[in-house]
């Protein structure tokens, strides 16, 4: 029985230090800061700087750099993430 109990923590503490290994990056950019409505999700990163960068490329891209806005969100689920960053 103690054995099951070690087994099952130890499987716990795994599960959690795996989790944050795994962290993940969403781009949602927006192409008009004054309408926050209007959003386009780029993906998926894994560093806040590749999403960063991804976000400024893609607002460039469609010519929107100083018109528009962008935010990465960490380990996002839906509309809620865990913290979002510039």
């Amino acid at each position: 029985m103690r054995n099951k109990i070690w087994i099952a923590l130890f499987t716990i503490a795994a599960l959690l230090a795996l989790k944050n290994c795994t962290d993940s990056w969403t781009g949602i950019v927006y192409p008009d800061r004054s309408n926050l409505s209007n959003f386009k999700n780029i993906g998926e990163f894994k560093s806040l700087d590749e999403c960063r960068n991804e976000s400024i490329y893609f607002l460039r891209r469609i010519s929107a750099q100083y018109l528009g806005d962008f935010e990465c969100g960490l380990n996002c689920n839906g509309a809620t993430c865990e913290e979002t960053s510039k």
